[in-house]
């Protein structure tokens, strides 16, 4: 029986405004920078757990509802939003270039220890602050990556930068539509598009050019 003028607004976006500027695209983490941190990793755990989100292109809650199901990782669905609760999914690994067989080999050693290879468990929501904070803690070769990263205008890099360097290496060097590393990543096509298909180094768009030039003079001969 409020009165009408003290009820809340069914729409808030008026209310909280809108962005001046767009936020940049996320940096993934380049498949060399990836092997440099995971060879830094002493701790085989911790190890363990960041192999699996590069390799995996796992969220890092996922860490703790994930198992060995064949030559794959079956992954529990545990991210919900307004829609409900992502179903659960099996992910194929993709090794990173110059590591032909690291998927392989991070499934063996997990089918044979199962979750106690893995650091102790977690809330969901605190596994990203972890491995943030081990790697903070004790690895070096985090803190020289993320600053080359800043210099060389790549851009900011985080522990999500895994999965982020698993989309970037299934369309760059693996090849993948983005409809199959939507289903492989656990989220839609759409979602894809809009925060894994939108960044694009220097050295990448360099690269496209050269070769897009090269196809274009072999044409005209022809």
């Amino acid at each position: 029986g409020i009165a009408e003028q003290y009820r809340p607004p069914l729409e808030y976006r008026d209310l909280l405004g809108r962005r001046l500027q767009r936020k940049p695209p996320a940096t993934p983490l380049l498949d060399e920078q990836f092997l440099g941190i995971y060879s830094a990793i002493e701790e085989p755990r911790w190890r363990l757990a960041f192999g699996l989100l590069g390799v995996f292109g796992l969220r890092p809650a996922e860490l703790g509802c994930c198992r060995v199901e064949q030559a794959a990782l079956h992954v529990e669905g545990v991210k919900r939003n307004s829609s409900g609760c992502h179903p659960s999914r099996l992910v194929h690994g993709l090794d990173p270039a110059g590591a032909e067989g690291m998927a392989d080999a991070l499934l063996d050693q997990f089918r044979s220890l199962g979750q106690t290879a893995l650091p102790h468990a977690a809330v969901a929501a605190f596994w990203s602050t972890r491995i943030q904070q081990h790697l903070v803690r004790h690895v070096p070769k985090w803190h020289q990556t993320l600053a080359d990263a800043r210099q060389s205008g790549q851009g900011h890099l985080t522990v999500y930068g895994t999965r982020h360097g698993f989309a970037f290496r299934g369309s760059q060097v693996y090849g993948l539509s983005a409809r199959v590393l939507a289903a492989l990543m656990g989220h839609t096509t759409a979602v894809h598009l809009r925060h894994y298909g939108q960044w694009a180094g220097d050295q990448e768009i360099a690269a496209a050019v050269r070769l897009a030039r090269l196809r274009a003079g072999s044409t005209s001969l022809t």
